[in-house]
């Protein structure tokens, strides 16, 4: 076996998944996720959280989600949904709740303090 070439694909394929700008998202958290597409219908898929969800123009779909341990989770379109959208991969980093809110200037809110 070739160990150099099952390194090289196996980090062409890590770099498939790789995006721009991914979600971040704070870990020990219950966060509710709303899903919509502007063009055409994409299916978001997660596997690592056992997500997949169809984001449909003029729809919202819900589902909520809570992150266990920080990490880079990675998913992608499960869905051909046009000529360019073979890859549209999902890359997911959670992290620590204290830097989420400080970073983003989030305030937590709980529900009891307004019932």
């Amino acid at each position: 076996m070739d160990v150099g070439a099952a390194f090289y694909r196996g980090r062409r394929f890590i770099g498939l998944l790789e995006v721009d700008n991914p979600l971040i998202l704070p870990y020990g958290a219950n966060i509710r996720l709303s899903i919509t597409a502007d063009d055409v219908i994409h299916s978001w898929a997660v596997p690592s959280f056992g997500i997949k969800i169809d984001a449909i123009p003029g729809r919202i779909n819900q589902t909520t989600l809570e992150i266990l341990y920080p990490g880079i989770f990675m998913g992608q379109c499960s869905e051909l949904c046009g000529i360019f959208h073979a890859f549209m991969p999902i890359n997911i980093e959670a992290i620590h709740p204290e830097i989420f809110f400080e970073e983003f200037n989030f305030t937590l809110v709980s529900r009891v303090d307004h019932e």
